[in-house]
Formats: C-alpha cells, sequence, structure tokens
C-alpha cells in the first residue's frame, strides 16, 4: 500500500494500492479500493498513521527516551551447548520448561553472550543475542576470522571456531542488525467521517512502538486487538438496542 487518502468529507476511505507481481498476473498493478473500515497495522513507520496525520495533527508521535534505545541488535548460531560441563566456562543462566540458556562471560569486560533456548528439538544450535552499542567492539569485526580471533581473546570458553555456523558468522559481518527504537506513540488512534459512514483505526506498532528489551511489543498489539473487538462487539450490541427499540 503506498498510499491512504481518509478525507472526513467523504464517505470512504481510499487507499492506493500497488500489486506485487505474482498478484499482477490476475490483478491490474494498481488498484484503488474504497472501504468504510481501514485498519493500519503496518508497523511503526505506519503510512496509515502518516497520512491520517496530514488530515489531524493528533496522529503525530511523541518519543522518550529509554537506556536500550538505539542499541544494536545481532544474532549468530552456535553449536547446542546442551551437556557442556559449566567447569568449560559455558555456565546455565536460566532453566524453563523449554530449555536452559546459556552464556559466557567475561569480568574484565563486564559483557555476557547468552545462548538463547528453542523451543522443539533440545539439539538444535542455539542464537547467539548480541544488543550493544552501535561501536561496540564485536561489531567492528570487519571479517568472520577477526570475529572468531576477538571471541578467542574475551570469551575463550566459547571455543568460536569449534562452536560457531560458519554461515552464520558471515552473515553477522555482512549485515548491519536491527536498531531499538525509541518509545514513541501516536496521539491519536481513530478518525471516523462524519455522519460516521467511514473509519480508520491505527493498531499495533502503528499506534506504538517499544525497544524489545520493555516486553510491551506483542503484548500492547494484542491488547489493542482486544480492545477493537470490544469495541465492536459494544457496537453491535447498540445497532441491535436501537433496532428493538
Amino acid at each position: 500500500m503506498t498510499e491512504v487518502r481518509f478525507d472526513a468529507a467523504e464517505p470512504h476511505a481510499l487507499l492506493k494500492v500497488e500489486i506485487g507481481v505474482l498478484s499482477a498476473r490476475t490483478c491490474a498493478e494498481k488498484q484503488q479500493l474504497r472501504c468504510r473500515l481501514v485498519f493500519g497495522c503496518d508497523g511503526m513507520n505506519s503510512i496509515v498513521r502518516t497520512a491520517l496525520e496530514r488530515i489531524d495533527p493528533a496522529f503525530g508521535t511523541s518519543t522518550i527516551s529509554t537506556p536500550s534505545a538505539g542499541l544494536v541488535f545481532r544474532a549468530m548460531l552456535c553449536a547446542n551447548p546442551d551437556g557442556i560441563k559449566t567447569t568449560q566456562g559455558v555456565g546455565v543462566l536460566s532453566s524453563s520448561a523449554k530449555g536452559s540458556m546459556y552464556g559466557v562471560r567475561n569480568a574484565a569486560h563486564a559483557e555476557s553472550l547468552n545462548m538463547l533456548p528453542f523451543a522443539g528439538d533440545p539439539s538444535a544450535p542455539r542464537p547467539i543475542g548480541c544488543a550493544r552499542v552501535s561501536d561496540n567492539w564485536l561489531f567492528q569485526c570487519a571479517t568472520a576470522e577477526e570475529v572468531c580471533d576477538k571471541l578467542d581473546a574475551v570469551y575463550p570458553q566459547l571455543q568460536a571456531r569449534k562452536r560457531l555456523e560458519p554461515a552464520s558468522v558471515e552473515a553477522w559481518v555482512k549485515g548491519t542488525g536491527s536498531t531499538f527504537p525509541q518509545p514513541r506513540w501516536a496521539g491519536c488512534a481513530v478518525r471516523v467521517a462524519q455522519g460516521g459512514a467511514a473509519a480508520a483505526a491505527i493498531l499495533g506498532d502503528a499506534l506504538h512502538t517499544f525497544p524489545p528489551d520493555l516486553g510491551q511489543g506483542a503484548n500492547s498489539g494484542l491488547a489493542d486487538v482486544d480492545t477493537l473487538l470490544s469495541a465492536i462487539e459494544l457496537e453491535k450490541e447498540c445497532e441491535k438496542g436501537k433496532t428493538e427499540k
């Protein structure tokens, strides 16, 4: 979707949609759709929210700063450490029914690398996730060999060359990772046309964005859906009451 026009003076929201190559075999490459209800669930850079902001500045966003905002996250795969003795320097940081979280530490660097558990195959490789400032020493490595050299120097107990999957190390070097966003929220979530002939609502990351360490992103999105469904049910009850009268 490349454009949304939602004019309160018109009875419908007008969406301009660009159909992908596969869909273009059966549809025109570009379509205009008229609908009475639009849900903007298109992420933190929501086209729907941006279009609504042009109509009503209340859809603009506010931000606050948190310690994790701006951190860069990258991950690589490591051979499963199950069965390794903790005396070898790989410790169990936490355990659950779905598996144990392992990790390696270096007190001098005040850092650790954690190997997250996977639900399912207990022998599957574990992702090592790193959330660091963008100029962290591990992010400055230019080659896979340099990554292993530095890991061997700081975390010798990891045995990087033995446990890390080469393809994932190469992907680490070539990739840029993802950046934790600042908490951000829109000042308005719903727009209704005159007379209620059409409406638009934004949900999830389009409405509010959180860095993942707060553990609120998916939870808040689910709460949005629950609130929306409750509002729809309430509207149905109101309409039913009007009809019965």
